[in-house]
């Protein structure tokens, strides 16, 4: 499956250091089940990595890496 495009996530992602960062907390998994809705390159994680009880929510992806205040998705390419 391909990458996410940059500009459809920018909404709840931001480009820092080339790394793409989520927007909202940790605790805002309404926002993290919407840009999963609108990515292609979501990725369901093994079941004991998932948080969120709707699958398809950035928190439950394989691309997904935490960080100390929020997370990086490693899902968005980097070209438009």
């Amino acid at each position: 499956m391909a990458d996410a495009k940059p500009s459809k996530m920018l909404n709840w992602f931001y480009l820092s250091e080339g790394r793409w960062i989520f927007r909202f907390t940790n605790e805002d998994s309404e926002k993290a089940q919407l840009a999963a809705s609108h990515c292609m390159s979501f990725m369901e994680d093994d079941e004991d990595e998932m948080i969120d009880d709707e699958l398809r929510s950035c928190f439950n992806c394989m691309k997904r890496r935490w960080l100390i205040e929020g997370f990086e998705c490693r899902g968005i390419s980097n070209c438009n």
